[in-house]
């Protein structure tokens, strides 16, 4: 509980109705709980029972609640994203939430599914965790089982939602061409409004994502973009030695997947051992300057740029392994230069509320310049297209 409101003693009632209609009044006006209490009590002081109120609290900003999107500042802050959008001064860092609003099962979804049908000993507040649950699939079933039953669960998913509306999908085809052709009709139903389609309307030069789709690269495809897919090797087998990367443009873009594709099973990153491994693999790569792994252009966009992170949850595994990856790169460039960075996040968090979030990122990007956008990522992106600067 973030504030409380208890009474010291007995309190008449008279008191108690004037000052709780006072507060919750003042409340609603800004949600500064400790000014609402004090104005309350103005209501009340010359009452003999006016100090019986007290707030506790333990929130260091005074709002017991998040801000719906960017508050009162929304249009400062859209100026401010796009400003830097069209300087091709902004890289997108896409998390799987996005594909989850389209039509896919959230990660935590995708747990709690695993949990209630294979009954696993394992305790409540890790049922959402997709990585410990993957994790406790791995020592029980072996290490191929988690990315088998992903690949089969999500082929069963797709099925049951769309076989009826969409007959002529083969349901033998590769996993990540079912997606895609689900997609098509999903970005076709939604138009304007489809996320990823919003994202390929940006005329960015590099996209990077820990999702495990081609949803992206099929979007750009779609608005006349020719993408360019490269994958952090992890697994040390998605070498391109003889595929040398094109300078990454707004016409071709780069996309750069780093937690795997289901092109490539055994390359997702899923299970708690995957995502320490992947870590190693990183930092590894990172203090090598091996820019065969880390293409110099990806080095400079999550260094050089301001990132833009959607479709995560705060205290997910995907979003503090990213999170940390781009901690690995920040040099003195990052830090003397104050780098804006847009971060965009689902409040509804299992361990971090939300009056925290703020100070948290701070603290984990050592950056006082991190604005946050309560909302979903359809939310941001859709606001993002309407505040679009004319030509």
């Amino acid at each position: 509980m973030a504030i409380v409101l208890a009474m010291q003693g007995s309190v008449t009632v008279s008191t108690a109705t004037t000052f709780l209609s006072k507060f919750f009044e003042e409340l609603a006006f800004d949600g500064l709980a400790d000014r609402a209490a004090a104005e309350a009590r103005r209501q009340v002081e010359r009452r003999p029972d006016w100090w019986m109120p007290v707030l506790f609290s333990r929130l260091r900003r005074g709002r017991p609640w998040y801000e719906p999107r960017f508050g009162d500042e929304r249009k400062r802050r859209f100026d401010d994203v796009w400003k830097k959008i069209m300087e091709g001064n902004c890289t997108p860092v896409l998390g799987s939430g996005i594909g989850g609003e389209v039509f896919l099962p959230q990660r935590y979804e995708l747990a709690r599914s695993w949990v209630l049908r294979r009954q696993m000993p394992i305790t409540r507040e890790t049922h959402s965790d997709l990585a410990k649950v993957a994790q406790y699939l791995s020592v029980d079933s072996g290490p191929d089982m988690p990315p088998t039953e992903l690949l089969s669960f999500l082929r069963a998913d797709l099925r049951a939602k769309f076989a009826a509306s969409m007959p002529e999908l083969q349901w033998t085809d590769p996993l990540q061409s079912l997606i895609s052709k689900v997609g098509a009709r999903c970005r076709q139903k939604l138009g304007l409004k489809d996320p990823y389609t919003i994202l390929a309307s940006l005329d960015l030069p590099i996209y990077v994502t820990t999702s495990w789709t081609d949803l992206l690269e099929d979007a750009l495809a779609v608005a006349g973009r020719t993408p360019t897919v490269r994958f952090f090797d992890w697994l040390h087998d998605f070498r391109f030695e003889e595929d040398p990367l094109p300078t990454p443009s707004a016409a071709k873009p780069l996309v750069y997947h780093v937690f795997g594709s289901f092109w490539k099973p055994s390359s997702i990153v899923l299970t708690e051992d995957d995502y320490f491994t992947w870590l190693r693999a990183w930092m590894r790569h990172v203090d090598n300057d091996k820019t065969d792994f880390v293409p110099g252009s990806v080095r400079n966009a999550l260094t050089d740029t301001s990132l833009l992170f959607l479709g995560y949850i705060l205290d997910d595994w995907e979003f503090r392994i990213m999170f940390q990856s781009v901690k690995s790169f920040a040099g003195s460039s990052r830090q003397d230069r104050h780098q804006h960075v847009g971060v965009q996040l689902r409040p509804e968090t299992a361990t971090v509320d939300p009056e925290a979030a703020q100070d948290y990122l701070e603290r984990y990007l050592d950056d006082d310049h991190v604005n946050l956008y309560w909302g979903s990522s359809s939310e941001f992106l859709n606001d993002l297209r309407e505040t679009r600067p004319g030509p």
